[in-house]
């Protein structure tokens, strides 16, 4: 069972929407960090789930599987979650999930170990983050109804991208930019990856 990094500590009074985001972008900067994209229309719905880590509903930040069943199903609702996750002095992540009816993205980097908070650590979470900004925007014009674009950044488990339930998923090392790209062919090609 993951925890919290009680370094990541901020006020866990009962609130939600815009103060929890003032509070995310509070206790991240702190840290060097930026917050990942929220949708608008979850905005109301997040609260903060523990310290440092929060969401519209709480799931465990670090289960890829329990990810691609709901990144698979049509209908799961939107979600969005985040926090710094781990155990012990060097099994810390920064995890990110979110889930949009044209996006699913999973995302766990070292974060926050030992070897895993220098500025390098910081600069590619934050570096990730901005490009997981260009691909909810790049997925929201580019797939077609009904297909979501699932991509997992996963530093511990394979990393892919897949675009529609029908696809096969891609392995990547990038994954991010390689879904960035096959989107813009998608959209390029009227639908085609």
């Amino acid at each position: 069972m993951s925890t919290t990094n009680t370094n990541l500590q901020g006020n866990n009074s009962e609130y939600t929407g815009r103060e929890v985001l003032q509070d995310a972008f509070d206790t991240y900067r702190a840290f060097g960090l930026r917050v990942p994209p929220v949708p608008k229309d979850l905005v109301a719905s997040m609260s903060k789930v523990s310290p440092g880590y929060y969401a519209n509903r709480a799931v465990d930040l670090t289960d890829v599987m329990a990810f691609m069943s709901a990144a698979q199903a049509p209908t799961t609702a939107p979600l969005v979650a985040f926090g710094h996750i781990g155990h012990g002095t060097s099994c810390w992540w920064f995890c990110y999930q979110l889930i949009t009816p044209s996006l699913a993205l999973f995302m766990r980097l070292p974060y926050g170990g030992v070897g895993s908070s220098d500025k390098t650590a910081v600069g590619i979470v934050n570096d990730s983050l901005l490009r997981a900004e260009e691909l909810v925007v790049a997925a929201d014009n580019a797939v077609l109804a009904g297909a979501r674009c699932i991509v997992v950044l996963d530093a511990v488990e394979d990393s892919f991208f897949q675009i529609g339930s029908s696809s096969v998923p891609t392995p990547s090392e990038a994954p991010i930019a390689d879904a960035l790209a096959a989107l813009a062919k998608q959209r390029r090609t009227g639908g085609k990856t």
